[in-house]
């Protein structure tokens, strides 16, 4: 009869050491590989892995889903190098704007986009330079400047608010339904969807 008393006791005490020998598992938006932080929120996170060819890598928190969103080449050392891409993070929306300025002086070119990173796909697009200012909802519509003239992008698509070197730059920003900004020192508004 005591063998079969001890054979749970024996049992009851072996599970716990075989227990905390296991590994702990990995957190979602982990990086097994050497990666910088861009923007972080509590539902994702926007990491860069160096090297010569750099990505930029959107990971959504709950899911553990992981999309590319900007690759680029950088050495720090050519003239050739293209710059980092530019990050905001709202939520689960990150915007990316991955744009090159040509030594010869000619202007900057690029590409805005919005990424859910949720589903991985792209919500918004619109051809940019290096953006000056941009503010981002977490549902991801967004008001940006790019040189003297402020977009809005949002359910409606595309649309040129305002524009002059009156614009204060620093001045972006963003609630619930409203994009706020200051002219000639004086607050603009407009809706945002």
């Amino acid at each position: 009869m005591r063998p079969f008393l001890l054979a749970p006791l024996v049992l009851c005490l072996a599970l716990p050491a075989s227990a905390a020998a296991a590994p702990p598992a990995e957190r979602p938006c982990s990086s097994t590989a050497p990666a910088t932080t861009r923007a972080k929120s509590l539902q994702a996170r926007v990491y860069e892995r160096g090297g010569d060819d750099e990505v930029l890598v959107g990971c959504n928190r709950l899911s553990g889903r992981r999309t590319v969103l900007a690759r680029w080449f950088s050495c720090e050392c050519s003239i050739a190098d293209e710059p980092d891409p530019q990050v905001w993070l709202a939520g689960h929306h990150v915007a990316v704007n991955q744009y090159f300025c040509p030594p010869d002086a000619s202007p900057c070119n690029g590409t805005l986009r919005v990424f859910d990173l949720r589903t991985g796909r792209t919500r918004y697009s619109a051809i940019t330079g290096s953006l000056i200012d941009l503010v981002i909802k977490p549902n991801g519509s967004i008001g940006y400047l790019l040189g003297e003239q402020l977009y809005r992008i949002d359910s409606r698509g595309p649309t040129l608010l305002d524009e002059g070197s009156g614009i204060d730059s620093g001045s972006l920003a963003v609630n619930r339904t409203r994009l706020y900004w200051l002219r000639d020192n004086l607050p603009q508004t407009a809706s945002l969807r």
